[in-house]
Formats: structure tokens, C-alpha cells, sequence
């Protein structure tokens, strides 16, 4: 599973949504989704266009 992160979009920078997921494929976000930014303290509405996943650390001489 990783992260569901969108980008904040005053800074720029990743933001988790709380949600964890393999894939966007099956994720519902509800219309109107609010989330609270701790870059810029600021309310954002989201969608899950805005959306993707935080990419998987790898570790040398293991696999998923």
C-alpha cells in the first residue's frame, strides 16, 4: 500500500490525505473534499484527479 498524496497548491509541496491505497483506480472522493494543509495551514478542496501515490521506497536485493 502508499500513500495517497495530493500537492499543496500554494507551495507545491506533498500532502497526505490520510488514505493509503494500491491503486487510484478504486478510490471514491467524495465532492467537496476538504483537507488541511500543515504547508501554508490553509483548507484545500480536493478531487481525485489532483491525486497519486507517494512512490514506493526500494530497498537493494529485496522485492515486492
Amino acid at each position: 500500500m502508499s500513500d495517497v498524496l495530493i500537492n499543496c497548491p500554494l507551495t507545491g509541496k506533498a500532502l497526505s490525505t490520510g488514505w493509503w491505497a494500491e491503486s487510484l483506480a478504486f478510490i471514491t472522493v467524495k465532492p467537496g473534499a476538504i483537507i488541511h494543509c500543515h504547508h501554508c495551514e490553509q483548507n484545500h478542496p480536493w478531487e481525485i484527479k489532483d491525486a497519486y501515490l507517494k512512490p514506493r521506497a526500494t530497498v537493494a536485493g529485496t522485492e515486492d
